[in-house]
């Protein structure tokens, strides 16, 4: 399976003049569509968290100029979380980006279970928390989706909410896939060494 490198040493280039901003947001060229899909995920997070916070400027508004201070209140309750989920999102996108950067973009050919929940055959600490996460990002779309009608109060608030699980959810199984697919890596690499070590 081989990664996707760009020619002529545009590599070393890139990385070189990457600055901390580039790095943070992974500004640099899309190396392919994986990539592209969650770069455009990580800036709707960040636009999403952005957005959040004028619901909860407007909240602290109206909670004092005392003009409905119980449904300020909720709004505030609700824009927070809308914030913090969608920090989280644009997180988890972000490392997605990074690592369809890093190690290109194999396309994984798995079963269809492998394909929806592909655990690394030895999980790390890394592994176990994608997992945490993704089971928890599953959860709260589906909540989100059942009880549609009674998280926030407007369609906007509730369709960022469920697109940030969404990315979450889509996030985190192509991390689970790149570790699955550097620890197979790894093995190969391991035991193609051994029969050359004997023979020396």
């Amino acid at each position: 399976m081989e990664s996707l490198k760009p020619a002529d040493g545009s590599d070393q280039r890139i990385q070189s003049e990457s600055g901390p901003l580039q790095a943070l947001f992974v500004l640099k060229r899309s190396r392919g569509w994986r990539m592209l899909v969650a770069q455009i995920c990580m800036w709707t997070c960040l636009f999403c968290a952005v957005e959040s916070l004028e619901d909860i400027f407007l909240a602290g508004v109206d909670a004092a100029t005392q003009v409905q201070q119980t449904q300020a209140r909720d709004d505030a309750r609700w824009g927070l979380l809308l914030f913090l989920t969608s920090l989280l999102g644009a997180g988890i996108c972000r490392a997605w980006a990074a690592a369809e950067w890093r190690d290109g973009s194999p396309s994984l050919h798995h079963a269809f279970t492998k394909a929806i929940l592909p655990v690394p055959k030895r999980g790390t600490w890394k592994a176990w928390l994608l997992i945490t996460i993704y089971f928890a990002a599953m959860a709260a779309l589906m909540v989100s989706g059942v009880a549609w009608s009674l998280i926030f109060n407007g369609l906007l608030d509730r369709t960022e909410f469920a697109f940030v699980w969404l990315a979450v959810c889509i996030a985190c199984n192509r991390l689970l896939s790149f570790l699955g697919y550097v620890a197979d890596n790894c093995k190969e690499n391991t035991s193609a060494a051994l029969p050359q070590s004997a023979a020396a």
